[in-house]
């Protein structure tokens, strides 16, 4: 790649070519003859140059050296020993330096020029020059109009071969010895590199001292390179070490400066230009018999014998990039850029991570070198948008009619890197989680490409189309955060939705893990992707995740009438979600499952345990009822026995669920239908089966002590469930009904005993009294024939004690053989006199313990206490003085209200 062009000033000058001097806009040269030339160079509109002025004669010795002063219209010019000064247009004679002979004339360069305090009060231009006779160089200031003004002589070491101002106050010079800089300030010189350290033996040095031209090039950060025969050698300009490996030129060079980030060396035959940071050659240019070589301004001019001017353009450095870009020269590209100047760091870093993109884009689509590009643009920081632009068919820019990458190296990298990504913006959301005090999103609808600037975004289609490069940076490093969370949310939804297709393409199974767990996913784009691969089942996850429950049952409910899938799936979905929250939706979406499984869509209700208010219970079991009683009743026993649900309203119409099932059974046994076979609700209520309706109504009302005894009654048969209605009688305290119903009715006496011993209390008026009322009944019954009066006297017998004695021998029958009721009266003899004594003993025990009060209280009587005006109270600490108090038996004397 050419970084220089040659454009020829003059062309074949009938003249030899002595000297020459050029700036931007001037060329000055001497010929053989001792004339001298000036040229007006344009570079604007087009460029042009032309002879301004010229002068037969004007030196009688030939020119040594020319040197230009345009700020004061001024040039120098050194022939035959003498520096004259001179007129720029009219090439008169204004001042002579007086120091004779001169054998070197060096101006300071406007590059390393500071005005002096007295140039900047003045407001004149002036310019430092220093001319060189043996070992003193003298200084001096040229002013305006050619005055001169000696500024001082230094004494250098050794008479210089050639000499580079490295700033205003020190200059670097060359020695047959070796390489030194002299401060102007102080007149010290420093060694920089000594000939014998370069050379080594006597022979050497001695060809040195009588060899080519020494060069001294300044550089950047205060460096120098000083020429060793073909060798460059880098050194500090303070004369520090400095460990920088050596510039290997193809030959001997006559000249050498710096145009950053090159150095130009003048051969014999040519031009080479070389990276200064790599040394590797650059160009090089060939021009016929080139002798001198000088730094004219801001470019580099050469001549040669024949007449011939030329100046080297440099190629603009973003050409350069762009050039090596477009030829796929990445690599030095980057090394340009690290070699040139930016206004700023961050220009410069830019630059370098717009390359290393392009360079990351052109192994991944040329060289197919997949996990290196991608792994190159994980070093560049790059957003994942920049990653997945790469995939044609995932590019938030659009495929732009490119072909999707389907090589499956290429997509295992891609679903590596995704999955580390997700790492990276989890801990970065809980960071800015805890900054802002505030959970994520998680469900945000994408946002415009352009509102997230990445590493490698935005590549002008002229490098490689695909994907798109720019050099902004917004990374997901942890500690290197993106700017907002509206970002990272962002990121994290293009990373899992992407993250997604690619399961769906390379590993279906991991589909439902992703969407089981926190995601981020984008609901449409992934909705479309499951539909289009028939994935039914994470579709469901992906809705279940997303919190959009209807869309999922919807989905699921269609599938179900399709037969796709089983009323399983349907009631796992329901029962993931919270009870409080989504009634609605549950018992809208749970018909479809009961109208093909009861008992399936019963477990929608009662496999879960959550707390809800009275009302949603009602509206279940409304919904519930509607369609089965059967699930209506499951339902309210899932309430009692696994919740312990006491609400009076519950129970009472789980007894009034079963009371109409069983009625509805005896309806059906009356006319004479087959009740064997038919409905859920007809199987469950055959009464010889333990769970049948009849006996959990039975063991409810036995057990239950929350539902409403007297309104149960109200609508309770009266011909039929005795037994039951017996039960509920007990709860009411009507205990003679209940009696009634097993004596008179049922005609079961051993269950009217059982009831009595059950209910039996001498402290409830209610129950005192109920076996002399069963025995009441079992004498009517004995009158109807329905028991004999054995049976009766063995009842008096076992339960003859809580039986009033006089009462039961007043309704006995006349016939009864006394003997018979002995065992009755020694029970009921028994019975009271061990009620006597008990009351006895209970007296005595009063008395006892009145008789203790008493005692206690005289003693307490007989104590004084002495309350004076400092007493305090014990539990206060306040005076007593003129309070109520009370004391205790320890002296601890209380305000009675402290007491209290």
């Amino acid at each position: 790649m050419d970084v220089f062009s040659v454009q020829c000033l003059v062309d074949s000058l009938p003249l030899k070519i002595d000297a020459f001097a050029a700036n931007e806009s001037r060329l000055l040269v001497s010929t053989a003859d001792g004339s001298v030339l000036l040229y007006g160079i344009q570079e604007t509109p087009v460029f042009g140059i032309q002879l301004i002025e010229s002068r037969k004669g004007f030196a009688k010795k030939p020119v040594s050296q020319l040197e230009l002063v345009p700020e004061l219209d001024l040039f120098l010019c050194l022939s035959d020993g003498n520096v004259t000064i001179h007129q720029l247009g009219t090439f008169a004679t204004v001042g002579q330096v007086p120091v004779k002979p001169v054998v070197y004339l060096s101006l300071e360069p406007t590059a390393v020029h500071s005005p002096s305090p007295t140039e900047n009060r003045s407001h004149a231009p002036q310019r430092q020059f220093a001319v060189v006779n043996r070992r003193i160089m003298s200084m001096y200031n040229l002013n305006l109009g050619g005055g001169l003004k000696k500024i001082k002589d230094v004494t250098l070491n050794d008479r210089p071969r050639t000499m580079r101002w490295l700033s205003t106050d020190r200059i670097a010079y060359a020695t047959t010895r070796g390489y030194y800089a002299v401060d102007l300030t102080t007149g010290q010189s420093i060694e920089l590199l000594s000939i014998s350290s370069l050379l080594g033996t006597f022979t050497d040095i001695a060809n040195f001292s009588s060899g080519p031209k020494l060069t001294i090039t300044p550089l950047p950060e205060g460096r120098l390179m000083v020429s060793k025969g073909h060798m460059g050698v880098f050194v500090n300009s303070d004369g520090s070490a400095l460990i920088e490996r050596d510039l290997e030129w193809s030959a001997i060079p006559e000249e050498v400066y710096f145009s950053a980030p090159y150095v130009v060396a003048l051969m014999p035959q040519y031009i080479e230009i070389r990276s200064l940071n790599t040394g590797g050659t650059v160009q090089t240019i060939h021009l016929p018999d080139c002798r001198t070589m000088i730094m004219g301004g801001q470019l580099i001019h050469a001549s040669n014998a024949s007449g011939f001017i030329w100046r080297l353009l440099p190629f603009d450095f973003e050409d350069q990039i762009e050039h090596l870009i477009s030829s796929n020269k990445f690599q030095e590209a980057q090394r340009l850029i690290e070699e040139l100047e930016f206004s700023t760091d961050d220009d410069k870093l830019a630059n370098i991570i717009r390359v290393r993109g392009l360079f990351a884009h052109h192994l991944f689509t040329n060289e197919h070198k997949y996990e290196e590009a991608i792994s190159l643009l994980g070093e560049l920081k790059a957003s994942p948008v920049d990653v997945i632009n790469l995939y044609p068919q995932f590019s938030l820019l659009g495929s732009n009619g490119d072909p999707p990458v389907t090589d499956s190296v290429a997509l295992k990298s891609l679903m590596s890197y995704l999955t580390s990504q997700r790492s990276v913006l989890a801990r970065l959301r809980d960071l800015q989680a805890t900054q802002t005090q505030s959970p994520p999103r998680a469900n945000r609808s994408i946002l415009s490409v352009s509102n997230i600037t990445s590493s490698v975004s935005t590549a002008t289609s002229t490098h490689g189309g695909g994907s798109a490069i720019s050099a902004s940076a917004l990374s997901v490093d942890g500690n290197d955060a993106v700017t907002t969370s509206d970002d990272t949310m962002f990121l994290s939804e293009v990373v899992d939705t992407v993250l997604l297709k690619l399961y769906l393409i390379m590993s279906p199974a991991l589909v439902g893990a992703l969407l089981r767990i926190q995601n981020f996913c984008n609901v449409d784009e992934c909705e479309a992707a499951l539909i289009a691969k028939g994935r039914q089942n994470d579709l469901v996850d992906l809705y279940y995740g997303k919190g959009l429950h209807r869309r999922g049952l919807e989905g699921l409910t269609k599938e179900l009438k399709n037969g796709n899938v089983n009323v399983r799936t349907v009631v796992k979905y329901l029962l993931k979600l919270d009870m409080q929250t989504h009634l609605d939706m549950i018992i809208e979406f749970a018909e479809p499952v009961i109208e093909r499984d009861l008992e399936a869509g019963l477990q929608i209700f009662v496999q879960r345990y959550d707390e809800l208010p009275q009302k949603s219970y009602q509206r279940i079991l409304d919904f519930l009822e509607r369609l089965s009683p059967v699930l209506e009743r499951g339902y309210l026993e899932h309430i009692f026995d696994e919740l312990l649900d006491r609400s009076p309203e519950l129970h009472d119409r789980l007894v009034f669920n079963y009371l109409r099932a069983i009625m509805l059974h005896l309806a059906k046994s009356s006319d004479g239908l087959d009740v064997g076979t038919g409905s859920d609700d007809e199987a469950v209520l055959s009464v010889a089966r333990p769970d049948s309706v009849r006996s959990k109504l039975r063991k409810f009302l036995e057990e239950s002590t929350y539902y409403r005894a007297e309104r149960i009654l109200a609508l309770f048969p009266e011909d039929a469930l005795l037994e039951e209605r017996a039960t509920l009688l007990s709860r009411v305290g009507r205990h003679q009904e209940a009696l009634e119903i097993y004596v008179d009715r049922l005609h079961n006496f051993e269950l009217a005993q059982s009831y009595c011993d059950r209910h039996y209390s001498p402290s409830d008026a209610a129950a005192a009294d109920i076996y002399y009322h069963l025995l009441v009944l079992f004498l009517g019954a004995q009158g109807r024939g329905e028991m004999t009066m054995e049976q009766v006297l063995q009842f008096l017998d076992r339960s003859g004690r809580h039986v009033n004695g006089p009462k039961a021998l007043s309704i006995l029958p006349g016939t009864t053989v006394l003997s018979r009721l002995l065992t009755f009266a020694g029970k009921s003899l028994t019975e009271l006199q061990r009620m006597r004594h008990e009351e006895e003993f209970v007296l005595g025990l009063s008395r006892a313990e009145r008789l203790q009060v008493r005692g206690r209280l005289g003693e307490g009587q007989k104590r004084k206490v002495f309350v004076g005006e400092d007493r305090m109270c014990s539990r206060c600490l306040k005076r007593i003085g003129n309070s109520v108090f009370a004391t205790y038996p320890s002296g601890m004397i209380v305000h009675v209200f402290c007491q209290t």
